[in-house]
């Protein structure tokens, strides 16, 4: 009988692993009593193929899997795109699924300084992980920003008073810590 998938994650960020639900994940008992020409298994296969190039991988359990779900090991390294998702059980496919698979999502964890005049020009350096490439958003506005993996170092613009999301974006994702920066009035000279 064939597997069924009936649900399956539309996105997973890596390193993640994919949960799927559904039926027929045991394949049936083999009628050949083990010898050496069986067949039959009674272990399901997550297969992964990539719509754009075909590339296909093969992804075992990470944990018992049963009748109505399995669920992968956390899948790490692959390019960013759309797969084709199909559970295999001695032999047979089930219907393929559509999922996206993007790479660790950027993350914050700390901005510093965390406040600044309104006029802006306040260089500030947000402290994270996954940050290389990414675009910085003060309070709405792109801001021109060198990044590494782990650092990015923007100029602030000038903003009212008031706190203001600080939001870093990759191809694969965006974070943003509420209120991260901010802007103030500065007090008068004496």
């Amino acid at each position: 009988r064939r597997p069924v998938i009936s649900s399956a994650p539309t996105l997973v960020n890596q390193p993640s692993a994919i949960a799927l639900g559904g039926t027929g994940f045991r394949g049936d008992s083999e009628g050949s009593s083990g010898s050496l020409d069986s067949s039959a298994t009674n272990y399901p296969l997550l297969q992964l193929q990539r719509i754009d190039n075909d590339q296909t991988l093969f992804v075992r359990s990470a944990a018992p899997w049963t009748d109505t779900s399995f669920t992968s090991i956390p899948l790490s390294g692959l390019p960013t795109g759309h797969y084709r998702v199909t559970i295999v059980t001695n032999g047979i496919p089930s219907l393929q699924r559509i999922v996206l698979i993007t790479g660790p999502l950027p993350t914050i964890t700390n901005i510093n300084p965390n406040s600044g005049p309104i006029g802006g020009g306040q260089s500030v350096t947000i402290t994270g992980a996954n940050l290389t490439g990414a675009n910085v958003t003060i309070g709405g506005t792109l801001v021109a920003s060198a990044t590494t993996a782990t650092t990015a170092t923007f100029l602030t613009p000038a903003h009212t008073a008031g706190a203001v999301n600080v939001t870093v974006a990759t191809p694969d994702g965006s974070a943003t810590p509420v209120s991260g920066y901010t802007s103030f009035v500065p007090a008068p000279a004496h």
